[in-house]
């Protein structure tokens, strides 16, 4: 499958205890580098830098996924634009927005194996899909009045469709090729072209180093994770019926906190080539100093000092939960109600992850979730509100203290239950480990409705107006 490095990768893979294709993945992410490098010293022509983007990204796609990799990403990437030069805006966005959901739905369809996910061509694809559903919307977007645009629609609208070259260079780059993240055509767009940053160029070494060392950090405690606490063993019904009850949700909430590491360390090893090269310059800050947060997907402080769920979505996977608020949550607008919206956008997230019962059941639970949290922060806020007041006592502080500890704990403890469902995936591997926790991260659920339910029947009614 690996044709030419494949004895370097498999070696590699024998040493680390990484899985080949997982290997691959990362040695493809790490090319990004050298490439950046390179990038920073091409003559300022976006031809060049097209035609090298397109290149380098076929070759890495290549090198990780095979031809099928290649295929599937350009037969997508052509059919679109042809969808976007030939058909009306009007129905350019209806149609393209169906065949790429449906293309990658046939890929995970065939592509889906009874033990779980798999690094396949659908990796690449799936972030592919947002890329190009964005661009319908964008090309969309740019056929209406100025004045009928909202503020992101602004920023990113096309009021025309890019050439074949800028289209390969676009879904190829060679940043965002593999693993994300995800950016607009109208920031690539000056990206390319040598105006999305000032001149002279900000230094972006020192950041991209941060970066890298978090990357490498992250990875590594996560690989530590699975040879010395691995989830196969500690998520199996005998190993876990044999634990007392108390180290049992500690095994849930150690093993979900690990394997998410995963994803942290991907996304901060995929964003340094990003703030080498300045796709991921966003201006700067008061002090006159570069921000290189644009394509960032996860805030670490934020997502490891979490005191709600609500700050875990704020500062996890950040470009692809933006994605979903534009480019979904808005477009629901015409559902009347917010929390329908999101759980629109929630489902679209699910059905985008892939077909699996565990994507739904998680995305459902942090819906329901999300809505436990904002009515319990109504309830408590006259109470606690005090403790963090410009003049709370010496008294108060310390309960507030504590209380952030407890909503730290209270918050991790959600999101490791609700990431059950989402690592073991299927109804036979998630159901007997909710079962050897006695489905305690449900109860909230069932005691939340319940009073939802006594105080719209028992609750005050309200008088209707006399005539």
């Amino acid at each position: 499958f690996f044709f030419g490095p494949v004895m370097l990768v498999n070696y590699l893979s024998g040493l680390t205890g990484i899985s080949a294709d997982a290997l691959v993945l990362l040695l493809g992410m790490l090319a990004g580098y050298p490439l950046g490098f390179v990038w920073r010293y091409l003559p300022n022509n976006p031809t060049t830098k097209h035609i090298f983007s397109t290149v380098t990204g076929l070759g890495l796609m290549w090198f990780a996924y095979d031809w099928p990799g290649v295929t599937h990403t350009m037969i997508t990437t052509l059919i679109t634009l042809a969808m976007l030069k030939f058909l009306p805006r009007k129905y350019s966005l209806p149609v393209g927005w169906v065949f790429n959901v449906g293309y990658l739905l046939v890929g995970y369809y065939f592509n889906s194996r009874p033990d779980g996910y798999h690094v396949t061509w659908t990796t690449p694809q799936c972030v592919l899909t947002l890329r190009l559903i964005g661009m319908c919307f964008d090309v969309s977007d740019g056929g209406l009045a100025e004045d009928k645009m909202d503020k992101d629609a602004k920023i990113r609208h096309l009021k025309e469709v890019p050439s074949v070259l800028e289209m390969l260079s676009f879904a190829y780059h060679f940043g965002g090729v593999l693993v994300g993240p995800q950016y607009p055509f109208a920031i690539y767009d000056r990206f390319v072209k040598g105006t999305l940053m000032p001149s002279p160029r900000p230094s972006s070494g020192l950041a991209t180093l941060k970066c890298f060392v978090f990357g490498v950090m992250y990875l590594g405690v996560s690989q530590a994770f699975n040879v010395f606490y691995p989830m196969d063993l500690i998520y199996s019904v005998e190993y876990m019926n044999s634990r007392p009850y108390l180290l049992r949700l500690l095994d849930v909430l150690i093993c979900a906190r690990g394997f998410m590491y995963k994803y942290l360390g991907v996304w901060k090893l995929g964003e340094a080539p990003n703030i080498l090269t300045g796709l991921s310059y966003n201006g700067m800050d008061k002090e006159g100093n570069a921000v290189w947060d644009g394509v960032r997907n996860i805030d670490l402080a934020g997502y490891e000092f979490a005191t709600r769920l609500q700050d875990i979505i704020t500062n996890f996977n950040i470009n692809t939960n933006a994605w979903m608020k534009i480019y979904v949550m808005k477009r629901l607008r015409f559902l009347g109600n917010k929390e329908l919206s999101q759980l629109g956008a929630l489902l679209f997230l699910a059905l985008w992850h892939g077909m699996y019962f565990g994507y739904f059941a998680a995305f459902i639970m942090e819906f329901l979730d999300m809505m436990i949290e904002r009515e319990l922060s109504k309830w408590t806020k006259p109470y606690t509100d005090p403790w963090f007041a410009e003049g709370a006592t010496a008294v108060q502080k310390v309960l507030g203290k504590i209380y952030c500890v407890f909503l730290w704990c209270a918050t991790a403890a959600a999101l490791a239950y609700g990431a059950i469902a989402y690592i073991q995936l299927t109804v036979e591997r998630t159901i007997p480990v909710f079962n050897a926790v006695y489905w305690i991260g449900h109860f909230p659920h069932v005691l939340f409705w319940a009073y939802v339910i006594l105080k719209a029947v028992l609750g005050p009614k309200k008088k209707k107006k006399e005539a």
